[in-house]
């Protein structure tokens, strides 16, 4: 039995192997060699829920980083459904385990911003103050799955724009732009002059973020988490220019005019004469479409917004992690840096206007934050930072096969007889026991065959303490005669009245493939010949059976073997007449039993007192010449 048990679950082997996989490294000393060589040996995964097992300086030596332990029943109680899936699961009802409770995460972050537009973007050179374009904000993400989460993300921003190529407006141009700003008061048709802007806003998105670091099937986790993300959300920016100085003149841009000979200066040099020459202050407001001058909120232009974007994460702690990220996000505005159109096409001495630009403007940020998990003392990681095989590999790892069969033919009471199928957990040692595992008391005298001196004394007397009927053996034999004679009075005086007498006749059991009977079954033959004895005219229907694991000839031929030497044995023994049998073989016909104990209980010869059947007392062979099982 135990074979066939190792073989069937073999494949279980297959995953112990790889968690106790270990390389030595050459650079370590002997001694830790033994010492990771015994640790390799001694598996550190059970099922025992409050061992020390399953050690984090043990994973150590196998796998960086390592998973902090999370049990079956950590944080998998925490709602109605999730217990009731859970405990499901564990009672073998259900084939899934439910989510284990996960942590929320806030963070905050910061980094560069970088405003595309009709206006050249500026990072650093040329702006005054010397600052970059900036954000940062914080976020609250929650994870649903190992791949999908959401974030809620605030952002305040600030960018920068600063053309180094001179520009020309037209007086249409100017007119529209000074009906919606003011910024352009002051200069006149065709002067020269240089953009510039700063954008301030403040943003609100949800993104919907899918990650992949964290499918790892041949170690714990990994300390990277990739990840991509749209994003939706809502912007309020405000724009402003520096075309005024200190006294509240336009800049005079003539001396930076000359060193804007493209193809001969570089864009640096005029960056650097336009910074000296402006004072920082962006104190003019830009251009502005109408509807956004009646929507305005708390003086911010209200957008609605979308992009992408993408990062990865780097594991610090079980509680902290490092976010690299850049997105890029769209609008449908063009005034976003203040500007709008197009450059006029100069030939020929006259100025023609190209009108508006056709491009809607957008930014980028790119982003250094820090990540943080809620974690209680019932909470794990978010599942976007656990390895999902993680709990399936764990169950595989915990499953011993050794142990399975051990627990399965475990027999405490040294009975004979596994635990799962004995009804007496503390049979004494060494007492002969029925197939339920209870001590045999075959004379039914209330004191088992081990301690009775006697196992077969005379029902109806009374026994000493240790089992011996009380009396000579003439006493003994005058009281059985006097008993049988009783009980025909009462029937009449035509012989004893056996439906006095219990009908419920034990059973004997075989072997696979045997037909011998096992001494254990004496007892059992000696109640069956008793009953007939004190009954002179009961007759009994013997009837033998088999398990389905061979054809139906085999089977047929294999209970006839067990029924006949059944009766052999009854007739040999205590001289039984052979005509009071009805002898009958049913083969396979009534075998129901799947498992090996029930497979058991199907190889048996069964007695039962009958009345009006009729049938052979010695039948022939079912099938003649063929060999059905052994008699040793």
């Amino acid at each position: 039995m135990k074979k066939i048990l190792l073989l069937s679950i073999t494949f279980l082997m297959i995953f112990n192997s790889p968690l106790m996989a270990q390389k030595e490294k050459k650079d370590k000393p002997a001694k830790a060699k033994k010492q990771k060589s015994s640790l390799i040996e001694t598996p550190f995964i059970k099922d025992t829920k409050n061992s020390d097992d399953y050690k984090k300086e043990q994973r150590e030596e196998i796998s960086k980083p390592v998973m902090p332990k999370y049990d079956v029943d950590q944080g998998f109680n925490q709602g109605k459904k999730k217990k009731k899936q859970q405990d499901a699961y564990k009672n073998r009802k259900y084939f899934f385990p439910s989510k284990p409770q996960h942590a929320w995460q806030i963070g905050v972050f910061g980094g560069f911003s970088i405003l595309s537009g009709d206006v050249t973007p500026n990072l650093f050179s040329g702006n005054k103050p010397a600052l970059p374009g900036h954000n940062f904000g914080l976020h609250v993400t929650k994870a649903w799955s190992y791949m999908f989460s959401t974030r809620l993300r605030y952002s305040t921003y600030t960018m920068f724009t600063n053309d180094g190529t001179a520009s020309t407006l037209t007086l249409e141009h100017l007119n529209v732009i000074n009906e919606r700003s003011s910024g352009f008061q002051g200069y006149n048709d065709g002067q020269l002059f240089f953009h510039n802007s700063r954008t301030q806003g403040h943003d609100l998105n949800l993104d919907f973020i899918i990650s992949f670091g964290n499918l790892a099937f041949h170690k714990e986790r990994t300390n990277f988490n990739f990840k991509l993300f749209p994003t939706i959300g809502m912007t309020m920016y405000q724009t402003f220019y520096d075309h005024y100085d200190g006294n509240g003149d336009v800049y005079d841009y003539n001396s930076v005019a000359n060193l804007n000979d493209i193809g001969t200066k570089k864009r640096g040099d005029v960056l650097k004469q336009l910074s000296a020459m402006r004072d920082g202050k962006y104190e003019t407001r830009a251009e502005e479409h109408t509807v956004a001058d009646e929507n305005k909120i708390l003086n911010y232009n209200p957008r609605f917004i979308f992009g992408i974007g993408g990062g990865f994460t780097v594991r610090l702690t079980k509680w902290m992690y490092l976010d690299i990220e850049t997105r890029q996000m769209l609008m449908r505005d063009d005034l976003l840096d203040g500007m709008q159109w197009q450059e006029p096409e100069v030939s020929s001495g006259t100025t023609n206007s190209k009108g508006q630009t056709r491009n809607f403007d957008s930014y980028n940020q790119t982003t250094l934050g820090l990540t943080f998990n809620l974690v209680g003392k019932k909470t794990t990681e978010p599942l976007t930072m656990l390895n999902p095989m993680h709990y399936s590999y764990q169950k595989l790892a915990e499953a011993d096969p050794e142990k399975a069969i051990d627990d399965l033919l475990k027999d405490d009471d040294g009975d004979g007889v596994p635990n799962r199928l004995d009804q007496e957990d503390d049979t004494p040692e060494g007492a002969p026991v029925d197939p339920k595992g209870m001590a045999l008391d075959s004379d039914k005298d209330g004191i088992i065959d081990l301690n009775d001196n006697e196992p077969f004394s005379q029902p109806g007397f009374a026994v000493d303490d240790k089992g011996v009927a009380q009396g000579t053996d003439e006493q003994l034999a005058e009281k059985v005669e006097n008993i049988v004679n009783n009980m025909q009075q009462k029937s009449g005086g035509s012989g004893m009245n056996c439906e006095a007498l219990s009908v419920e006749l034990p059973s004997v059991h075989f072997d696979k493939d045997k037909y011998n009977i096992k001494p254990e079954y004496y007892a059992h033959l000696y109640e069956v010949a008793q009953r007939l004895l004190t009954c002179p005219e009961a007759k009994i229907l013997a009837r033998g059976m088999a398990d389905k694991d061979d054809n139906t000839k085999y089977n047929e031929q294999l209970s006839y073997n067990r029924v006949d030497a059944v009766i052999d044995y009854l007739t040999s023994t205590y001289g039984l007449d052979r005509n009071r049998f009805i002898v009958k073989y049913d083969g396979e016909a009534e075998a129901s039993g799947r498992t090996s104990s029930e497979q058991y209980l199907d190889r048996k010869v069964d007695f039962k007192l009958v009345e009006d059947e009729t049938g052979d007392s010695n039948p022939s062979a079912p099938h003649p010449g063929m060999k059905a099982g052994k008699a040793k």
